[in-house]
């Protein structure tokens, strides 16, 4: 099919000043959490999604699981979340929050939970499941699977109300310029 139909330009909405409050967006790279070298890795990879974006309104979320176990939690799924967590923290120290104070690098993370057919712990649904929580959730639904973890002041680390969200997976980059792009077509009335 794609051979016979010739591909045509959506419409989109230039953002030359860049994304505008009102068409935030957020950006969640569903993970896996399996040593800390992995989570290193996630860091510096959602830290380069945001140099390579630099939009004011654009906030960078870790959506992690921790693996598959025969138990709820395993001796070293503690230090695992802490590493998580302090590796946020840190790239929150780095770069300006959002506009509004909201944080820019946010860490969501699910517990395990019981699955009979794999007959394991683990994140419900894996991915797929991870992303339809986070958009029930960013739509307002009253359950919440993320465990909250809190910044430097004590205070719960908050998703922004994003109209907009962008699913990476964990080896993807995205060009300058891409988010931004991505941004204007879904903004424009007519798509």
């Amino acid at each position: 099919i794609a051979e016979w139909i010739a591909p045509k330009a959506l419409p989109r909405l230039a953002f030359e000043a860049g994304i505008a409050a009102d068409h935030r967006v957020l950006v969640a790279v569903p993970c896996l959490f399996d040593d800390t070298a992995t989570i290193d890795t996630l860091a510096a990879q959602v830290e380069r999604q945001h140099l390579a974006s630099h939009e004011a309104w654009a906030q960078y979320a870790l959506l992690s699981d921790l693996a598959d176990a025969p138990s709820q939690t395993l001796a070293g799924d503690a230090a695992l979340l802490a590493h998580a967590e302090a590796a946020v923290r840190a790239l929150n120290q780095q770069h300006e929050p959002l506009p509004d104070g909201a944080p820019r690098f946010v860490l969501l993370h699910r517990q395990r939970q019981w699955c009979d057919s794999e007959r394991c712990w683990m994140g419900w649904e894996r991915k797929r499941g991870k992303v339809e929580q986070l958009i029930e959730r960013l739509a307002g639904g009253a359950v919440n699977p993320f465990v909250a973890f809190v910044d430097a002041a004590g205070v719960s680390q908050r998703v922004s109300a994003a109209p907009y969200l962008v699913v990476l997976d964990s080896d993807t980059l995205l060009p300058p310029g891409t988010l931004r792009a991505l941004v204007g077509v879904a903004a424009h009335p007519a798509n």
